[in-house]
């Protein structure tokens, strides 16, 4: 039985990446675009299993060049192992190199994407980098010869971390691709259209903050995916009663309809009509709790350039503390201990944030200090 071994980070893990890459170097040559670290044991600080995780990125044009010489240094294909755009490889005999899983992946892979994002995001987030750490060894520890139950313990971490880097985790979830590709195509885009908190940047990460709720929850993934694509579509009409003509829209779309039964389309349009943070009355439904609580979005540097961005729309006249003025009385407002926003599940990562945003509040000066630096990035963008 296989044993899952999680150590803490070792400082020659990336000589010995090094040491693999530049074997591997001597037969791809040009063939290879570039030849990455990846996984847990590229990222300082983090702990991990003692296994060297490379993504060979190529043109899919030389998949069968690079196959090909691979196998002259004793790598064998072994397919995609249900991953699109990413091919394994094994090898035997190799005892001068730490033990490795490679890869080659398209350059436009989705794994690869996914790879390289989690990579970078805990390289520069000690936050979530203790956050995953810990997640890691506490299921080593309750699951010691369970791989499988080891990576399904850690899985909700891992899609927070995609969450917070703009990363689509609707691929976990059966969601029709016909309805995905339509909504993607003809939803997204409008929304383009609305104020700079309220781009396509948002819905996307309203829609993965759903589907992280939703975990906790045994709903219909596709009725979640579309609520929150279509929860906001209502400011093409205006900022006000948004919400009512977000479930309106929805009703009216007849390509839309053919997704779903009419009770579902009711109960969707239901949980868009209730969304709203400033809303007095719970939800009918868990579909309506869920969509508010992934549009509250309370990661707190988020909320800070939200705030910015439309105060320097809407108020391009105001100094730079008068932009911190409105701020500071928005979010003591809306998130302080006594503010309007009403949480109507208590889930992560929501509990925790906004014990940030309070923690934040209640030091007017750090809080302050975080929004100069996110006013001065957004001046530069």
């Amino acid at each position: 039985m296989k044993t899952v071994i999680v150590v803490s980070y070792d400082e020659q893990w990336p000589n010995e990446f090094i040491k693999i890459k530049n074997e591997l170097a001597s037969v791809l040559d040009d063939a290879a675009i570039s030849i990455e670290h990846v996984g847990s044991t590229s990222v300082p600080g983090l702990c991990a299993k003692p296994v060297i995780d490379i993504d060979v990125v190529i043109d899919q044009m030389r998949f069968d060049d690079v196959k090909a010489r691979l196998a002259t240094i004793g790598y064998e294909h072994v397919g995609d192992q249900g991953v699109p755009g990413r091919e394994a490889f094994k090898y035997e005999n190799k005892t001068h190199l730490l033990k490795h899983h490679l890869y080659v992946c398209d350059k436009d892979a989705e794994e690869l994407k996914r790879h390289l994002a989690l990579r970078d995001f805990l390289r520069k987030n000690e936050v979530y980098r203790k956050k995953y750490s810990d997640i890691k060894t506490l299921m080593a520890q309750r699951h010691p010869h369970d791989i499988d139950a080891y990576i399904d313990g850690k899985e909700p971490v891992v899609m927070e971390i995609y969450a917070q880097c703009g990363l689509d985790i609707s691929y976990k979830a059966n969601v029709n691709p016909r309805l995905k590709a339509y909504i993607r195509q003809h939803i997204f885009p409008q929304y383009n259209d609305f104020d700079a908190a309220h781009k396509e940047e948002h819905v996307r990460r309203v829609i993965n903050n759903s589907f992280l709720i939703a975990q906790n929850f045994d709903v219909n993934l596709q009725m979640i995916y579309t609520i929150a694509a279509y929860h906001d579509i209502g400011l093409i009409h205006g900022r006000e009663h948004h919400e009512r003509t977000s479930a309106q829209i929805l009703l009216a779309d007849e390509t839309i309809k053919s997704w779903f039964a009419h009770d579902e389309l009711l109960v969707m349009a239901e949980a868009i009509a209730d969304h709203r943070a400033s809303g007095t009355h719970e939800p009918r439904s868990i579909y309506g709790k869920i969509i508010a609580e992934a549009d509250r979005d309370l990661e707190y540097l988020i909320i800070l350039k939200r705030c910015i961005l439309f105060s320097q729309e809407h108020y391009p006249h105001y100094t730079t503390e008068q932009h911190f003025e409105r701020l500071y009385h928005h979010m003591q407002d809306k998130y302080g201990v006594h503010g309007y926003l009403n949480i109507w599940l208590d889930t992560e990562p929501n509990r925790s944030n906004l014990a940030l945003i309070r923690e934040k509040l209640a030091n007017p000066s750090e809080l302050k200090s975080d929004f100069l630096h996110t006013f001065q990035e957004t001046q530069l963008t």
